[in-house]
């Protein structure tokens, strides 16, 4: 007050260790670096706490340098050291400032164990399409060519074709089919000789009438 008398003190504290906690329970973001200003540009948290001193001023790093000329959100800058770092910054409502910095090199490293990763399981998905497709050729595709064969000539030559012993791992329904196809060809074969024998003895029978018909006459 104007008098000099002091009337009460008001203090307050930053709560920051969730800051410290999201950096520990998160593996991912271990090459990351966090940083956050207030409305007057001083370090409030950085998870660099040597480059980037709490309460220091911001003003002339060259992270939030490269950050106010950048024209986007994301940007690139090198440190002191050389080294160079991809960069990202927003600001709250409130006017403090987020920042999130990343040395290229491990980004660029990252996404070379996407691309590898992406491909062996490209490589995996097609080793195993091959081996499938060989499976299906030999319980499937196979016993029903030779059933297609074996079809064609019955119905060319009217003789029964042999169905060669199929494998244990042939599915039940192609294996059902060459069964019941193997039938049929029995019972046609059957049919078969029993209708060209009963059409033999009626000859017979019509030749015997008409020789005695000639005789009677």
């Amino acid at each position: 007050r104007k008098d000099g008398h002091t009337h009460g003190i008001v203090g307050g504290s930053l709560d920051l260790t969730a800051f410290w906690r999201f950096a520990r329970d998160y593996d991912s973001t271990r090459d990351f670096a966090l940083t956050i200003l207030d409305t007057q540009d001083r370090v409030i948290y950085s998870s660099e706490n040597g480059i980037y001193p709490a309460m220091s001023s911001a003003d002339h790093t060259g992270l939030f340098a490269a950050a106010k000329k950048a024209t986007t959100n994301v940007f690139r800058y090198k440190r002191p050291h050389g080294s160079a770092y991809l960069a990202v910054h927003t600001a709250t409502a409130r006017g403090w400032k987020v920042l999130v910095e990343r040395p290229q090199l491990a980004a660029r490293l990252q996404t070379e164990r996407y691309y590898a990763l992406t491909l062996l399981v490209i490589s995996c998905a097609f080793v195993v399409s091959v081996a499938v497709a060989r499976l299906t050729s030999r319980t499937i595709v196979g016993p029903l060519e030779h059933l297609v064969t074996a079809t064609r000539g019955f119905a060319e030559t009217g003789t029964p074709a042999a169905m060669s012993s199929r494998a244990a791992d042939t599915p039940i329904e192609v294996a059902e089919l060459m069964d019941d196809f193997s039938v049929m060809q029995q019972r046609l074969t059957a049919f078969t000789r029993e209708l060209d024998q009963k059409v033999r003895q009626r000859t017979a029978e019509l030749a015997q009438a008409t020789a005695r018909a000639e005789e009677s006459s």
